[in-house]
């Protein structure tokens, strides 16, 4: 099996939840980014899934770098379901760097 392709979302001059989720649609250059939902769960659907829809990142890993700039966004949620969510996908690697 060959390695997937990893994305960086660098997350180091985000400093709102809206910026977060505009860094991750450009660095991924995700499918149909008008119609993803711009929160946890749609976040799920879209790497939880082999099939294309909105958010879909494509067939790679994704690596979330430099996260201490986002771990005060909804008083830590944002950052505590990233990190869920890294723990439990199955269809690609999730890793969040601090």
């Amino acid at each position: 099996m060959s390695a997937r392709r990893v994305i960086r979302v660098d997350c180091n001059q985000i400093t709102s939840e809206r910026a977060f989720w505009d860094t991750y649609l450009n660095a991924t250059d995700a499918v149909s980014p008008g119609e993803f939902g711009r929160n946890l769960d749609a976040l799920w659907d879209a790497v939880e899934s082999d099939v294309p829809g909105p958010g879909y990142p494509g067939d790679v890993d994704l690596q979330f770098v430099n996260c201490r700039a986002i771990e005060t966004l909804r008083n830590g949620a944002l950052i505590s379901g990233l990190r869920d969510i890294a723990g439990e996908v199955t269809e690609r690697s999730i890793e969040v760097v601090i």
